[in-house]
């Protein structure tokens, strides 16, 4: 078995150049038909994140306008901050697919190495941000659920 830790990226790129055997043309024309399907989503998504965007500065200010103070302030304020952390989560894998987009559109261009680097740099990227992604919302979720058992037992003691 072999020494190399498996999730360490390369030292450079000529070793990972040398032992990689050749990409082969379907490979690339995969790559090619993949870029326009990402560079959609791209641009679906930059659009959602100025809605978002829009919608969190529309959700904060309600509460100024004339006649709308009152409780229904505190929930808009709340509403705006989530609606706030979903735009900024949602931006940074979005920046991530931009340079897949990126890279398989050069890679289709020139056949350098170079534009194949940068996709498997972004599905790299994407595979980490997601991975501790879903570790942070299992972590919520297990505290979620301690709390919700801890509360559980502190009512049903007080009411025995």
């Amino acid at each position: 078995m072999s020494d190399q830790n498996p999730y360490k990226a390369p030292a450079s790129t000529e070793e990972a150049s040398s032992t990689s055997g050749p990409v082969t043309a379907k490979t690339r024309e995969l790559l090619g038909q993949a870029s326009p399907w990402l560079r959609f989503l791209v641009v679906l998504g930059y659009i959602f994140l100025i809605v978002g965007a829009l919608s969190v500065i529309a959700l904060a200010f309600t509460p100024f306008l004339p006649g709308v103070g009152g409780s229904n302030s505190i929930q808009l304020i709340t509403m705006a901050v989530v609606v706030l952390l979903f735009v900024v989560l949602y931006y940074f894998p979005l920046r991530i697919l931009n340079r897949i987009a990126n890279g398989s559109k050069r890679y289709k261009a020139d056949g350098e190495a170079v534009g194949l680097e940068q996709v498997a740099s972004g599905v790299r990227g994407l595979a980490k941000f997601y991975g501790v992604f879903t570790i942070v919302v299992l972590s919520v979720y297990a505290a979620g659920g301690v709390i919700f058992g801890i509360a559980f037992l502190a009512l049903r003691g007080a009411a025995q």
